[in-house]
């Protein structure tokens, strides 16, 4: 088994499994997969109260829908992450999709930023800082949205992707890796998030 697979037999009808960072629910019709940690104080939901699709964080009763990660009740504010399960035969798979999360200003650690697959030169490269003149431009034809820290900008394998160019505060690109989320580079004000052609007038 790898180490984003689980047994079907292991986590019957309204039951819960413990999965490294990850959470996985029996639900009713399938399973759903959250990270295992309250985003309030970060207490252990796979020892909580699982009823339906709702579950009770053990430490301080936040509430939280395991389908879709949405906060039921508080303290906590902050949504859950989700995960995709697929089920093949016996075997179940937690699928941890690419995403460009956002988080608020000097949220990315030193050491988190120490490990960044992307050098800062290849980050230079693949995100480029723009200039006032190209921001005005793209502007005139964009819209200006407000986001919200922990927000999903583009799911894994999503077609229609969207281009960005961050007015402030920092996007973290993540790439999956098993259970795990890399972090490929950490985009920052005035930085471009398409593809470089769009700007230079290529095709």
């Amino acid at each position: 088994m790898k180490k984003n697979e689980f047994r079907i037999s292991e986590v019957p009808p309204g039951s819960v499994l413990l999965m490294c960072d990850v959470a996985v629910f029996s639900v009713e019709g399938g399973f759903c997969a959250t990270q295992a940690k309250c985003t309030h104080r970060q207490g252990p939901l796979s020892e909580g109260t699982f009823d339906g699709s709702t579950v009770t964080c053990p430490l301080h009763g936040s509430q939280f829908n395991v389908r879709t990660g949405a906060v039921l009740r508080g303290p906590a504010k902050d949504p859950l992450k989700t995960y995709r399960v697929t089920v093949d035969g016996e075997v179940g798979r937690v699928d941890v999709s690419l995403a460009l999360a956002v988080q608020s200003e000097g949220s990315v650690t030193e050491a988190a930023r120490s490990t960044l697959l992307s050098s800062a030169a290849n980050a230079a490269l693949m995100f480029p800082v723009l200039s006032s003149a190209q921001i005005a431009r793209i502007a005139s034809h964009g819209v200006i949205s407000p986001i919200t820290r922990g927000e999903v900008l583009i799911d894994g394998g999503q077609t229609n992707v969207p281009f960005f160019v961050l007015k402030a505060g920092e996007i973290e690109v993540i790439r999956p890796s098993a259970l795990e989320e890399i972090l490929v580079a950490v985009v920052g004000p005035a930085q471009f998030t398409g593809d470089i052609s769009m700007i230079l007038g290529r095709r």
